[in-house]
């Protein structure tokens, strides 16, 4: 389970934009885990069970926040962050953030997956359920998207 904490604690945050209910989440995650690890049936690789399970935790947390109407806070306006400033960070730093922004849920999801966890489509696909060509397809609006916005 350390060895994948930091993981779990990446996407909740990535997907949830606030360290108080990523905390939350992957807590409860670890949790589920340390308890249904004996459900892991080996078909896939450990990392995309653990990728699924994080990802549909994040994405009930989404809907409880959406049906609760609660303002989402997001991660720059959180009061226990310190982000650096624009000095401590590159114009095409701020930039690329601002596009990953400008992305809904799923799709910054999509994009972490493939990015910064590495994940091959196929993996994608199984972690978010959705159809290779699907995830495919929705890598490239995102791409065309963040491209965009880029310009």
């Amino acid at each position: 389970m350390q060895r994948h904490q930091s993981k779990i604690y990446a996407l909740s945050l990535k997907m949830l934009g606030n360290r108080h209910d990523a905390e939350d989440v992957s807590q409860e995650v670890m949790l589920k885990i340390f308890h249904h690890i004996q459900s892991f049936s080996h078909q896939s690789k450990f990392t995309t069970w653990l990728y699924r399970i994080v990802s549909n935790r994040c994405l009930d947390e989404l809907r409880v926040r959406k049906r609760s109407t609660q303002r989402f806070v997001p991660l720059e306006e959180e009061h226990d962050v310190a982000l650096p400033d624009a000095t401590g960070q590159s114009d095409d730093a701020m930039t690329l953030q601002k596009a990953m922004a400008a992305l809904n849920s799923d799709e910054r999801m999509l994009i972490h997956l493939r990015y910064t966890a590495g994940l091959s489509f196929d993996e994608i696909a199984d972690v978010m359920e959705l159809g290779l060509s699907a995830v495919k397809m929705r890598h490239s609006r995102c791409m065309t998207k963040m491209y965009a916005f880029l310009q």
